[in-house]
């Protein structure tokens, strides 16, 4: 690193530039501050700046606005922005925007001092801004600064400004469409239609049809022309929910359309261009698939070539209170005379809980717990049972003894109080996951092992928080 090279930081807080500056020690960076946007844009102007960190929140603008002007004078400064406000709008938006990084105060310095080495030394490489959108009000409903979410939010951020194919990775329920609609509202295409179709949820031989369209009389049922979700959502972007899920014989069109952008409908002799932007979702491994010959390897390249891997909620630290936060205020709203808040015991429970169903299972716990409480404050009773009893459970079956007469006394000898109701549900829990686990998630025949009905199955299951 160069004698020569200058830091600048704005900030309104003189405690945050002190430590910014005690942290550099003999850092071979110079170092000018500005408490205002306006003084920092005057700094910047004036002098050779050689990288940026800015506070969101400044007295006379915000730091995203200071952030476009310096951009349009200098687009090849690295900028960093900072803020207490760790709201998912706001990260996007400012890698979206242009800056290199962005982190949520208070700032980590070990962290601050990696990003400073990495920007000073990749300055060349420093991407080209992009127009902003001009209404962010509204962007999207992710919750969380967790680490892992704010990673996320990175990468939404610069994958909204290209226009190859994008590849969301990860379990079920945790946002894997919310991020597609990110993507889709920061993009060039974001004026353009957003057309989601779930692969999984339609037969094999209705995809095709669905996503390509067809042609009168192509088919037997085929009695009018029918335009496909890819002409739908022309200079826009489609969202292929569960791709995973696709035939070969689909993904050898996808191909093509993914490479020239062009298809016929079926029954059709017209070739249609389409200007959509694909983005893919699946909670599967495509690279085990391709092994096992289910999945078009040359497809799988095209993919993953933009790739974003949405974390289960069990590995976002800290974000649960503000989810349950969140699923409150939407049922407050929806239900004025009927409000609700979460008992502190009640959101440690949620805290512990593993939420193998992620966000959803947890917007489905708190909306069950909102509706079946009566009383405005929801107590750990009014939980799902697969909340309020899962540490429990966890624990028998840890120190689960030998023989069943050894459980069973085990059992009584540490509960005083609804020991047949807490031991039907901890046997009968571990019982069905079991099952679920040998039929390979297959209802069907674990309803037929179980010698219950699948409509019971799927009850029990939701009731104890086990997914397929």
């Amino acid at each position: 690193m160069s004698q020569n090279k200058k830091l600048l930081v704005v900030d309104d807080d003189k405690n945050v530039i002190y430590s910014i500056r005690r942290s550099l020690g003999k850092n071979e960076l110079s170092f000018v501050s500005a408490l205002s946007a306006s003084e920092g844009l005057s700094l910047f102007c004036h002098e050779t700046i050689d990288m940026v960190i800015l506070d969101v929140r400044l007295p006379d603008s915000t730091g995203i606005e200071l952030m476009k002007k310096m951009k349009e004078i200098k687009p090849d400064v690295p900028i960093v922005v900072m803020t207490a406000y760790s709201a998912a709008q706001v990260a996007i938006e400012a890698i979206g925007g242009g800056a290199f990084d962005y982190l949520v105060k208070p700032v980590d310095l070990v962290m601050l001092q990696e990003v400073i080495h990495r920007a000073t030394d990749e300055k060349r490489n420093v991407p080209q801004p992009i127009l902003p959108l001009s209404d962010t009000s509204d962007v999207n409903n992710f919750v969380g600064q967790s680490q892992p979410m704010q990673d996320v939010y990175k990468q939404i951020g610069k994958y909204s400004r290209e226009c190859h194919p994008v590849l969301i990775l990860g379990e079920t329920g945790t946002g894997k469409e919310l991020a597609a609609f990110s993507i889709h509202r920061y993009s060039e295409n974001r004026n353009g239609p957003f057309v989601a179709i779930n692969c999984a949820s339609i037969p094999e031989s209705l995809l095709e049809s669905e996503l390509f369209g067809h042609e009168k009389g192509s088919f037997t049922g085929a009695d009018k022309q029918k335009i496909g979700k890819f002409e739908q959502a022309d200079k826009g972007t489609i969202f292929l929910d569960e791709i995973g899920e696709m035939s070969y014989l689909t993904q050898a069109k996808m191909l093509r359309i993914i490479q020239d952008q062009r298809f016929e409908r079926i029954g059709g002799t017209v070739t249609i261009s389409t200007g959509a932007r694909i983005v893919a979702a699946t909670n599967r491994d495509l690279s085990q698939m391709v092994l096992e010959g289910k999945f078009r390897g040359d497809l799988v390249y095209r993919l993953n070539c933009l790739t974003i891997q949405m974390p289960p909620l069990r590995d976002r630290e800290g974000d649960i209170e503000q989810l349950v936060d969140r699923f409150i205020a939407v049922h407050n709203s929806r239900n004025p005379t009927r409000k609700r808040s979460m008992h502190p015991d009640s959101v440690a429970l949620l805290k512990k809980y593993s939420w193998p169903g992620n966000v959803r299972e947890l917007q489905n716990a708190v909306l069950y717990s909102a509706i079946n409480s009566a009383t405005p404050v929801i107590l750990p009773e009014s939980l799902p049972l697969c909340v309020s009893l899962f540490e429990e459970s966890s624990e028998v079956l840890a120190n689960c003894p030998s023989s069943i007469e050894e459980f069973v006394k085990h059992f009584v000898d540490t509960h005083d109080k609804d020991v047949h109701k807490r031991f039907i549900s901890v046997v009968e829990k571990a019982l069905i996951r079991q099952i679920i686990c040998h039929c390979s998630g297959n209802q069907v025949l674990a309803s037929n092992i179980l010698g219950i009905s699948r409509t019971t199955l799927r009850l029990k299951c939701a009731a104890y928080g086990i997914s397929n």
